[in-house]
């Protein structure tokens, strides 16, 4: 079932920021001269080796030789979102036998042609590379960490602000019973689409762990808003679901506590397939997007609607994909269209295929 979208919203200025190479597992260092002329306004700290000569006019000032990391302030890529319907979605078949029980997808906020993906329960502490055209591209490994079950995948920039990030969410809970849970950012390499480059351990990782207000339960939806100053969880049940939102500062190793913000009940109709198994947030901040096991929903947030604060009157369902038990979704590159992935599942027998999904927007 189609329905019809809204009239696009454009966000503002992209801005550069730093992706670590695939051969880079820690921090890097260099000399250079320059000069420069500007005018501008900002504060900083950053210290680095290096010698120039500019002039300029704004505020701060800083001086400073020696090596270390700086905030480099990245920010999430315009995209646009969709206007008119999702059509049609075209299958892409992932050329690899690894990605099979998939439960998070996003698009590389740096690189076209990238997606990551990552596996449910069972696999070990890894994100999957993966081209649009279905190859798959190489491993990245977290070292170092122990996945109990990933749920969800988000992009979004670092918590120090110097790069971009992939948000893995550690927080599925069957049994409403773990102490703690956790969200790991992972810097993201960079990545050459056009070959594939094997398994390489991530250069910087955080842990971030903590609990949920009011209690343990199972969360699969979970999103990051574009400046990365907060994650939204959404928990899997169809009626009086909770959102809790776990704000920045971020500190790492230390157990925080993620606020409940409010319940709402799950778009849909029925009770069987309604619960929330996936979610993503437009890089613009303007459009929320919750897969259930029955559809696709979207909310949006464009007239100031926080993405904490939604209620199940507030979406309106995009898109019913043809999967045996899709749990990933995320917007695609260009911002208007979406990905979806299916789990793998096998019937007396018969593993089903699990093609990646892709939906475009029609005018």
């Amino acid at each position: 079932m189609l329905t019809l979208r809204l009239t696009p919203i454009m966000v503002a200025t992209l801005l550069t920021g730093c992706v670590e190479p695939l051969t880079a597992s820690g921090e890097g260092e260099g000399e250079g001269e320059g000069e420069g002329e500007g005018e501008g306004e900002g504060e900083g700290e950053g210290e680095g080796e290096g010698e120039g000569e500019g002039e300029g006019e704004g505020e701060g000032e800083g001086e400073g030789e020696g090596e270390g990391e700086g905030e480099e302030g990245f920010v999430m890529p315009v995209r646009d979102v969709c206007g008119g319907t999702l059509g049609q979605p075209a299958n892409v078949t992932i050329v690899d036998g690894a990605v099979v029980e998939v439960s998070g997808i996003v698009a590389s906020p740096t690189t076209p042609g990238l997606l990551w993906l990552h596996n449910d329960s069972g696999d070990d502490a890894q994100l999957y590379a993966v081209a649009t055209d279905g190859r798959f591209l190489g491993t990245l490994v977290l070292p170092d960490v122990t996945a109990i079950d990933f749920e969800d995948l988000a992009a979004a920039p670092c918590p120090d602000g110097d790069g971009a990030c992939l948000w893995v969410a550690d927080v599925g809970d069957n049994g409403n019973g773990r102490a703690a849970v956790a969200v790991y950012a992972v810097r993201e390499p960079a990545v050459d689409t056009g070959a594939a480059f094997g398994t390489v351990d991530a250069g910087r990782v955080w842990h971030l762990p903590f609990t949920l207000e009011g209690g343990p339960v199972d969360v699969e939806g979970v999103v990051v808003l574009p400046d990365a100053s907060a994650v939204v969880l959404f928990q899997k049940v169809n009626d009086g679901a909770r959102i809790h939102r776990l704000d920045a500062p971020f500190t790492e190793d230390v157990v925080a506590v993620a606020t409940l913000r409010g319940t709402f009940d799950t778009p849909g109709t029925g009770q069987a397939l309604r619960l929330v198994n996936g979610a993503d947030l437009h890089p613009s901040g303007t459009r929320l997007l919750l897969r259930t096991y029955q559809a696709l929903f979207e909310a949006d947030l464009g007239d100031g609607l926080a993405v904490d604060g939604v209620t199940g009157s507030d979406f309106f369902e995009v898109l019913r994909p043809l999967e045996a038990q899709g749990e990933a979704v995320c917007f695609d590159e260009d911002g208007s269209g979406v990905w979806t992935v299916s789990e793998q599942v096998t019937v007396s027998g018969f593993t089903l295929p699990n093609p990646l999904h892709h939906a475009v927007c029609t005018p």
